[in-house]
């Protein structure tokens, strides 16, 4: 056993020398509910919402969330409440305008596909099955958003009756509270001296709160944007969209088939800035330097198209104006478990308005009966997570395979008869899912071995009886292990192993044979033969190309060398000296004819075994079902 464990060892070492987002949403992102003045009927109520997106960060129990709301028409009178269930001196408020940029592959897909790239890297250890095994496609899904925060607060305590505000923010056009209520009447009459004009008691969610360790957080419009926000960001950016409308618009007038520019902006400049067409056509074919002093020696021209660009912004500065409208509170306080406040959403009765959260991390949510079959869970890992600087406060980790955590829920208002708590504790499932999708090398050697060593031990034990004994299962084990150097390290291994009882009676006469050296120069010689079908493929495969190329370019060219010398002259090298270590000398031809005669390999110098014939195959078939049933066992546990 020791001997053979060294031949198998000598495999492998020689073997191995001779081997070579995101888009972000369009809407505004929150949870809770929107207020909002009816001006038909003069007063106020729910105001629609098209979505709820929020972004938490929870560590050492201090949660970070960001959240907002999709408005469906933006108005100065608009105004939010949610419930955040800490103690008012322990919540600091922000308002954002840009939120954190998640991608990444959810990790069950991703797992999944791995799994698929591993079944066919086992079957191509067989070498058969490569022409048959079919190109495969990664699904990568994709979702994220964008996240900020930080802010000044001003401080100070108001009083309504019954309501004190701890913290007050003015920021983006945005004014944020931190309050508290000991009674509705209290809340109800702090809501009416902002302008809110309701009855006590139409807004009963409210009263859910009242009395417990809750507090609120109130924010509404109380101003516009700077003006020069939106001009600020095209001048930053200018030449990139100058550079884009020049390109378009060359194309347009080509009539290129492509269906790449905006057609309504360059149909714009044509009509109302013609004077700028000629001008913008050479200006994609000029050095940044020099399109910078165009636009410098033409303030006049500059004017125009900026004017132009805030009218009718091209499509990519569509996104960015998307971008700027985009207000969110930033709110941080301490919990025992990751909160989001669902319940207020439930006045809104049998509308579904969809809500997506998006926690760091792997966490697992207590999802209430009322909403199960209405959400989804997914986990995620993203390779590299793009944060703006606002966003250090809610984020300062590792950039790079950022675990989180997406909940969505599209349940209709009136089911979300609570609020969400979230572990902070993910299922183990999760953890085994990340590990399959994280490292497919790992998992490819082990299900490799595993599928290997399985196949070996079941095929083995039914071809050669002689091992069918625990040193036998052991043999057949380390033979499975040289598949790992695909079959052909399988039929090496196989020739190498001895699956027959010795003869006793030739002990001498291999201890001779032994002695003269032929022993280990023959298993190399073997060993080294993996060389042959590199030479073979180079033969069938490469040749005809090479000979293509040096018709084609009249001799060889630099890049030819290597390929030749991988697919040509090492395997020759190779060859020629296999062929020096197995010659046998006159004088010791004699020892091998008794050898032969007592039935006895040349090669491996092990009783032959005709049953070996059957095994390889009946391996490598069995193999390829072994291996499948394996990781299609390992995928539903996925």
């Amino acid at each position: 056993m020791k001997t053979q464990f060294k031949t198998l060892l000598s495999l492998i070492i020689v073997s191995i020398l001779l081997l070579p987002s995101l888009t972000i949403p369009n809407s505004a992102l929150a949870d809770g509910m929107l207020i909002k003045l009816d001006p038909y009927s003069d007063r106020w109520d729910y105001s629609g919402q098209t979505n709820q997106q929020a972004f938490i960060n929870y560590e050492n129990e201090l949660e970070k969330m960001i959240i907002s709301i999709g408005m469906e028409e933006a108005s100065e009178k608009a105004v939010w409440i949610f419930p955040i269930p800490a103690n008012p001196d322990k919540v600091a408020i922000d308002v954002v305008t840009k939120f954190p940029q998640l991608k990444g592959e959810e990790i069950t897909k991703k797992a999944k596909s791995n799994l698929l790239d591993i079944k066919e890297l086992l079957q191509a250890t067989q070498i058969y099955p490569i022409p048959f095994i079919m190109n495969k496609a990664q699904t990568i899904d994709i979702s994220g958003g964008e996240e900020t925060l930080g802010g000044e607060s001003i401080g100070g305590v108001g009083v309504e009756t019954d309501v004190t505000v701890y913290e007050h923010l003015e920021k983006e056009g945005i004014t944020t509270e931190i309050i508290t209520a000991k009674t509705a009447q209290g809340l109800y009459q702090y809501l009416k001296e902002k302008g809110l004009m309701i009855e006590q008691g139409s807004i009963i969610v409210l009263d859910h709160y009242i009395g417990k360790e809750f507090t609120f957080v109130v924010s509404w419009i109380s101003g516009k944007e700077k003006p020069s926000l939106l001009r600020e960001e095209i001048e930053k950016g200018l030449i990139g969209y100058l550079n884009k409308v020049s390109r378009d618009l060359s194309w347009y007038r080509k009539s290129w088939p492509y269906d790449t520019y905006d057609k309504e902006v360059v149909k714009g400049i044509q009509k109302y800035i013609p004077e700028l067409e000629e001008a913008l056509l050479e200006f994609n074919e000029k050095r940044r330097s020099e399109q910078q002093k165009f636009l410098t020696n033409n303030p006049e021209i500059k004017e125009k198209l900026i004017n132009f660009l805030i009218k009718s912004p091209t499509k990519s500065l569509k996104w960015k104006i998307e971008q700027l409208k985009q207000k969110g509170v930033f709110v941080t306080f301490p919990t025992k478990k990751i909160y989001y406040p669902l319940f207020p959403t439930s006045v809104y009765g049998s509308e579904t308005i969809p809500v997506t959260i998006r926690v760091m991390g792997f966490v697992n949510p207590k999802i209430f009966k009322d909403i199960k079959s209405y959400t989804k869970v997914e986990h995620f890992i993203d390779d590299n997570v793009r944060l703006d600087d606002e966003l250090k406060n809610f984020y300062s980790g590792p950039a790079e395979n950022v675990k989180y955590t997406k909940i969505e829920i599209n349940a209709p208002s009136k089911f979300l008869t609570d609020d969400l708590w979230i572990s902070s504790r993910a299922p183990l499932k999760t953890y085994y899912s990340s590990f399959i999708a994280q490292h497919p090398l790992i998992n490819e050697i082990l299900l490799l071995i595993l599928s290997s060593i399985i196949t070996c031990v079941m095929t083995g034990w039914i071809v050669f009886r002689e091992l069918r004994s625990k040193n036998g299962i052991l043999k057949l084990a380390l033979i499975g292990l040289s598949n790992c150097l695909s079959i052909i390290g399988l039929v090496i291994a196989t020739v190498l192993f001895r699956t027959k009882a010795k003869d006793k009676n030739i002990a001498s006469l291999l201890n001779e044979i032994r002695q003269k050296g032929y022993i280990w120069k023959r298993r190399i010689a073997v060993i080294l033969f993996f060389a042959v079908p590199f030479l073979s493929f180079g033969v069938v495969a490469a040749l005809p190309s090479f000979i293509r190329e040096i018709v084609r370019y009249g001799g060889f060219r630099s890049g030819d060398t290597m390929p030749i010398i991988i697919v040509y002259i090492i395997p020759l090298l190779v060859l020629a000296f296999v062929l020096f270590i197995k010659r046998i000398k006159v004088e010791d031809k004699s020892l091998f004819i008794q050898l032969k005669s007592a039935g006895y390999s040349s090669w491996s110098f092990n009783p032959k075994d005709k049953m070996k014939f059957i095994f390889v195959p009946l391996f490598s078939f069995s193999f390829l079902a072994i291996s499948w049933l394996i990781i299609k066992l390992v995928e539903f546990t996925v």
